[in-house]
């Protein structure tokens, strides 16, 4: 069995000062149990904050557009993987 890189994990953050949760899911491909994970996520926060994707690939945003209802997030946004560095501190999610 393969380790699990840190680049594979799903991250997340609670913005300073708001009621934004952001959710960094990495690569170009998402797992069954990152999926499930994530829409826990989802339930969880759905009526509390706002949820905001943030991927560093293409294919990932159409893939999260077309798997989560738009009613549980705010928005996807794509940045570059040094942004994660840049922003502050995300925690392991999964």
């Amino acid at each position: 069995m393969k380790a699990k890189k840190d680049s594979d994990k799903i991250l997340f953050r609670q913005v300073d000062d708001t009621n934004t949760v952001q959710i960094h899911i990495p690569g170009d491909m998402m797992s069954n149990s990152k999926y499930l994970f994530i829409l826990e996520l989802l339930k969880i926060n759905k009526d509390d904050k706002q949820i905001v994707f943030t991927v560093s690939d293409p294919k990932m945003m159409l893939l999260v557009r077309e798997s989560f209802p738009s009613e549980y997030y705010e928005r996807i946004e794509i940045i570059s993987p040094g942004a994660l560095h840049q922003e502050g501190e995300l925690k392991n999610a999964g």
